[in-house]
């Protein structure tokens, strides 16, 4: 729990996967976040080419003492490939088995996400030329 709380509270969205990576718990800040629903998906599927092999391999080096393995990666996010940090911790759990963090890489893809999200929202309105 305490790796779980570390990773809620340093990471821009906390993603659970199952064993195959499927997506599961989603609440309304990972729809924000990927820029559609998630729920059922999996992960690989939001990754670009290679790093679907770097992100099992990443969880795949989890280490006994809980010391959770990072990497930096391209993910698909509003459809745009974005640069993500990620932090992964095994959850040993039934069901939900890993903890995935993710981090936008530069204030930049922040500050664009972010923009996005307000447009779809409706709190921004786009200037006209």
């Amino acid at each position: 729990r305490g790796m779980e709380r570390i990773a809620r509270r340093f990471c821009d969205v906390v993603v659970k996967v199952r064993d195959d990576f499927t997506i599961v718990d989603v609440t309304g800040a990972h729809t924000s976040f990927f820029g559609q629903r998630v729920e059922g998906l999996s992960l690989l599927d939001l990754l670009t080419g290679e790093e679907r092999v770097r992100m099992r391999h990443l969880v795949r080096n989890i280490d006994e003492d809980q010391v959770p393995p990072c990497m930096t990666s391209s993910l698909k996010v509003n459809g745009r490939d974005m640069e993500v940090s990620v932090i992964a911790v095994d959850l040993k759990m039934l069901g939900t088995r890993y903890l995935i963090g993710m981090s936008l890489a530069t204030a930049h893809e922040r500050d664009l996400l972010n923009i996005e999200s307000e447009l779809e929202a409706g709190l921004v309105v786009p200037m006209r030329q």
